[in-house]
């Protein structure tokens, strides 16, 4: 039996307040956006640090979605816990 592990934490801050709403057969699904923080040492000037930021959207689903747009707000640190899905997209120009 093959066994495909895909599972990540992501420790940041929600940028967007949970948007809740239902699928057509009735399932909650709440959607938000989480940024990560992170500092890294200057090569250019030593002593100082670049900032970069992440950028995550995260969907949840049933309960657990309903559970976040009822306690999620923008702002909010915390951490998620599930599954990446990676999406690429070419615009028509290449």
């Amino acid at each position: 039996m093959a066994f495909n592990i895909n599972t990540v934490t992501v420790v940041g801050n929600a940028t967007r307040a949970p948007e809740l709403r239902e699928t057509t057969t009735g399932k909650a699904v709440a959607e938000f956006g989480v940024a990560v923080n992170r500092s890294r040492p200057d090569p250019a000037n030593p002593g100082e640090y670049l900032e970069d930021t992440d950028f995550f959207d995260v969907v949840c689903w049933e309960r657990r979605g309903e559970n976040v747009a009822e306690t999620i707000k923008t702002g909010t640190r915390g951490f998620v816990h599930g599954r990446v899905k990676h999406d690429r997209w070419e615009t028509p120009e290449g």
